[in-house]
């Protein structure tokens, strides 16, 4: 029996949700239904797509070297959806957001949000890496993201520019102060984002360049957790402006030594650029953009 279009969609689910469950909620049937689907296929082709664990579904290289493939069909469901309601303009639709920085994109959906009611918008946050696997494994549609990938595979607009500055409670002695040496860091608790983050290689790189070192008082996944941290007196924190909400008593100080500032963009896949959701959520974005690089003390 040949492979059929049911089939390749609930593969297409599975290797990207990483569970049959979450497979099922993404395609709105039943977890059997996947289960049936995906057993049907290896019986079939006697092969095996999946390793089973208690705790973990992990595709196998067969099953990563079929998904090259036909991941292709879910662009063309979607080209054909575009096509179909062409005639309607953006009266409806789906926009899936992903980003690493909330205020920008947050900035973004509110106008898009306003000008195209009827498209349904989903969002969610994640660090670097996450972004960017959404993107390409098509889990995401568009993102917004600091340090965000290059390539004549990407559509990508500059949205805001940020500097990395020192965070630190209203009540402390830099808080009043325009600017803060990374010497004056070294004697002072600092918190940090994890290694893999782009504030924690832009202030390591900072600190090699100029022959220092420090050990952090406490490392943290997410920014909300910075902001907390600080907020409780744990630490100064190091992070790039405008990259978070604002929390009342904390006072973003930028680094003398550190005076660039880092570009956040937003990117699609360039052969995505085109579809109408993404195209207007570009065109937002290029309304919204800063003219002048951000980072003075908030």
């Amino acid at each position: 029996m040949p492979l059929t279009y049911a089939q390749i969609r609930t593969f297409n689910a599975v290797v990207r949700e990483g569970s049959f469950t979450a497979a099922a909620r993404e395609l709105g049937v039943s977890q059997p239904a996947v289960t049936a689907q995906i057993k049907a296929i290896e019986e079939t082709y006697d092969v095996q797509l999946f390793e089973r664990s208690s705790k973990k579904l992990v595709s196998t290289e067969l099953a990563r070297t079929l998904f090259a493939t036909t991941e292709r069909v879910d662009d063309v469901e979607r080209d054909a959806e575009e096509i179909l309601t062409t005639l309607h303009g953006l009266e409806r639709g789906e926009l899936r957001v992903i980003s690493n920085a909330t205020p920008s994109m947050v900035d973004i959906i509110s106008v898009f949000a306003n000008r195209y009611p009827g498209v349904r918008i989903t969002a969610r946050n994640g660090d670097d890496g996450a972004v960017i696997q959404a993107i390409d494994e098509r889990k995401a549609d568009v993102a917004v993201m600091t340090n965000s990938p290059r390539g004549e595979r990407f559509t990508t607009i500059p949205f805001r520019h940020h500097r990395l500055t020192a965070l630190v409670p209203r009540s402390h002695r830099f808080a009043a102060r325009a600017m803060v040496k990374l010497s004056e860091l070294l004697d002072e608790p600092v918190v940090y984002r994890m290694a893999d983050s782009g504030s924690h290689r832009a202030f390591s790189d900072a600190l090699l360049m100029h022959g220092l070192t420090l050990d952090p008082v406490l490392v943290v996944e997410t920014r909300e957790t910075m902001l907390m941290a600080v907020s409780a007196g744990i630490g100064i924190g190091i992070m790039f402006s405008g990259t978070t909400v604002q929390i009342d008593g904390i006072v973003h100080v930028p680094i003398v030594e550190i005076p660039d500032h880092v570009v956040e963009d937003v990117f699609c896949l360039r052969l995505h650029s085109r579809r109408r959701s993404i195209a207007a959520f570009l065109s937002v974005a290029r309304e919204l953009a800063d003219t002048k690089p951000r980072g003075s003390k908030v």
